[in-house]
């Protein structure tokens, strides 16, 4: 729902934004999200030709894929090599300001069917320019966003990552459970995390979600649009900007997908929590 959210904050700000879905097979459907009437298209429909539809048109003015990005994908792109499909992933990239992927750490997805949460796709999101992760606000899920950010400094300690917490009335302030979250990053991971602010229950929010609007226009005293709306500033001032001086040399997120290895390791390295880590989390729990 995030990423929906923001992929529609971002376009009202003139941002042009292609939207992946990197989720496992039964998590929330960005098209359903952005109220698009379609299901997503399979790896193989692409690869025997029966879909050569691999992007779509978002309200306002957004794009889309077609298909998830799962641990299926690598080999999906070795098989098309420089064909057209594979072009035209790199073309609508290079003419986006930002490339928003939504992902979930799903622990339960069946062989082959990974999301980039994976661990052989995992490290692909050392490349991304920043981590936005909603926090569940019950503290069981605030030890699973422990683990996943463990994962995620194992690989790189310098990358930006901003927290936003789901507020549900009866459940421990979210200030709080941010406190709890980032002295443990900072005591046992040496890293550093944003708070971005917090998401309360709201009908507004549900309502543009699943209109395909963005919070704003909907209503601007929303708290939810307040906060959704300050972090789509937020990514649209570090997108890359025209600089007529000079030309960056740009390795598309494709590309690098593309090379990437998918080889057979431990499922969840890293995930698991040390001794230190689990008595932290069970004392303040």
């Amino acid at each position: 729902m995030l990423s929906a959210c923001l992929a529609s904050e971002l376009t009202l700000l003139r941002q042009k934004v292609l939207l992946a879905d990197a989720g496992s097979h039964h998590a929330f459907n960005l098209f359903y999200g952005l109220g698009i009437p379609r299901d997503y298209t399979t790896a193989e429909q692409l690869l025997t030709g029966d879909s050569k539809e691999i992007i779509v048109p978002a309200p306002l003015g957004g794009r889309i894929l077609t298909f998830r990005l799962d641990a299926q994908v690598p080999g999906l792109l070795k098989s098309v090599g420089t064909g057209r499909s594979f072009q035209k992933l790199i073309r609508e990239e290079a003419r986006s300001d930002l490339l928003l992927i939504n992902l979930d750490d799903d622990l339960e997805c069946p062989p082959g069917r990974e999301s980039l949460a994976g661990a052989a796709l995992f490290p692909i999101f050392t490349h991304a320019s920043e981590v936005l992760i909603l926090v569940p606000s019950d503290r069981v899920g605030l030890r699973g966003v422990y683990g996943f950010l463990k994962r995620l400094f194992r690989l790189d300690l310098t990358l930006p990552v901003g927290v936003l917490f789901h507020q549900e009335e009866g459940s421990a302030p979210s200030e709080q459970n941010f406190k709890i979250l980032e002295r443990a990053v900072i005591t046992f991971l040496k890293g550093k995390i944003n708070w971005l602010g917090q998401i309360l229950p709201s009908r507004t929010f549900y309502r543009a979600l699943f209109r395909g609007h963005p919070m704003r226009s909907a209503s601007r005293r929303d708290p939810n649009a307040v906060v959704l709306s300050r972090i789509a500033q937020g990514l649209a001032h570090t997108s890359p900007q025209p600089d007529s001086g000079s030309r960056v040399a740009h390795f598309s997120f494709f590309d690098r997908l593309a090379c990437m290895e998918t080889r057979q390791e431990n499922p969840r390295p890293g995930y698991e929590l040390s001794r230190e880590e689990e008595a932290y989390f069970n004392r303040v729990g």
